[in-house]
């Protein structure tokens, strides 16, 4: 028993060692979770500064979506604005055309038949001025023979025989 005895005494010395260890451990501790609450404060003072940035990115993130819908909306108005103006200005440009070919068409019309017509007047313009150069020939033979008469009448041979004169009135 002495042997337990001793044992006990070896223990019950321990105890305010152990003890002492025991409040060394507390402290440690105690330290030890006030700085991994300090830690965990300063992670959830992150954290929450982190949320709040994402919400504002994701709050950002929203209105740029918007804006990319409304752009969106805006460009597919805008091309089919700009298809129906082009598909007019096709259908104009093929009308333009087709007024432009009849208007040709029908100035080729009215040049040709002012050509024929041109044709005839200058046709009928040559045969006049052939027959007035007929009558205008026949009338200068007519001189001629009336002054070589008239020079043969009054002795001026060959002085005047090419010469019109024209009496004055």
């Amino acid at each position: 028993m002495k042997a337990l005895e001793d044992r006990v005494i070896a223990l019950e010395a321990a105890i305010p060692e152990i003890l002492r260890a025991i409040q060394e451990l507390h402290v440690f501790m105690v330290k030890g979770f006030n700085e991994i609450n300090r830690n965990l404060v300063l992670v959830h003072e992150r954290l929450d500064r982190l949320e709040a940035r994402v919400d504002q990115l994701e709050l950002r993130m929203d209105r740029l979506e918007d804006r990319v819908d409304q752009l969106e909306i805006r460009l597919s108005t805008k091309i089919e604005s700009l298809e129906v103006k082009l598909n007019m200005m096709k259908g104009n440009s093929v009308a333009s055309l087709e007024t432009i070919d009849r208007k040709i068409n029908r100035m080729q019309v009215n040049v040709s038949g002012q050509l024929e017509i041109m044709e005839e007047k200058i046709t009928v313009l040559h045969v006049n001025l052939s027959a007035g150069f007929d009558r205008l020939d026949t009338k200068v033979d007519y001189l001629t023979v009336e002054v070589s008469k008239i020079n043969a009448v009054k002795g001026y041979e060959g002085i005047f025989e090419n010469t019109i004169i024209i009496p004055k009135k």
